[in-house]
């Protein structure tokens, strides 16, 4: 016949070892969830670069676009010009 010393004993382990799993996933769950969030972090920054590279690239187009147009102006009238950019 089990006591009620003993019957204490056992509900006081299975309770330790239920905390003991419970802890134990919520580890696992925290350290997934924190390496997922470091790689979104990596992730964001290699697109950030990217991003400055295209922009600087759009820019450098832009300037080009600027400069030719300006050519154009000194080579041809205004409405020669606009004629010329509608045929492209």
């Amino acid at each position: 016949m089990i006591d009620c010393c003993e019957l204490a004993l056992y509900n006081g382990r299975l309770a330790l070892y239920i905390a003991l799993g419970a802890f134990a996933v919520i580890t696992l769950l925290l350290a997934m969830f924190f390496g997922y969030s470091l790689k979104l972090d990596q992730r964001t920054l290699k697109l950030e670069k990217k991003n400055g590279h295209e922009q600087k690239q759009i820019k450098d187009l832009q300037e080009r676009i600027n400069f030719l147009e300006s050519k154009l102006f000194e080579k041809y009238s205004k409405r020669k010009v606009e004629e010329l950019v509608e045929d492209a």
